[in-house]
């Protein structure tokens, strides 16, 4: 069993985590973000390789698949930065103000499996670049 936070990948259009946030930043909408609402969001790329990983290495427990913790706002913030968007589109609150119909978990800090030990996750940030990269390159 895999446990996950939050999957992305950088493909345009994918209407993903960072996919989705970069689009609302360069179409001049505002972004609103929780400084409460912590995940550890993880490549597509890199769920498939540690599954794989894990299937190799006969492991039959549960275990965590996750790259390091993250602030929804954090994350919205560095997006912005990442495309020179105006930092006042990114909207800092809380998740209570949110006023969702549903509930989400509070922080989810995963830690990775030791069994994935010298296992290198893909950086957000990277994952930002590569993303604002294509989409740049859509555009022209």
């Amino acid at each position: 069993m895999v446990r996950l936070s939050k999957v992305y990948d950088t493909t345009p259009g994918s209407g993903t985590l960072l996919d989705g946030m970069l689009a609302n930043l360069r179409n001049n909408n505002t972004e609103r973000a929780a400084s409460d609402l912590i995940f550890c969001p993880t490549h597509l790329d890199d769920v498939v390789a540690c599954v794989i990983r894990l299937m190799r290495g006969s492991a039959s427990t549960v275990a965590n698949v996750a790259a390091g913790p993250l602030s929804r706002l954090d994350l919205a913030r560095m997006a912005a930065q990442m495309i020179g968007a105006d930092p006042g589109q990114v909207e800092a609150l809380r998740m209570a103000e949110l006023n969702e119909p549903f509930s989400r978990p509070g922080p989810v800090e995963l830690l990775p499996s030791p069994k994935l030990d010298g296992y290198t996750f893909l950086n957000v940030r990277e994952a930002l670049a590569q993303l604002a990269s294509a989409h740049a390159g859509k555009e022209q």
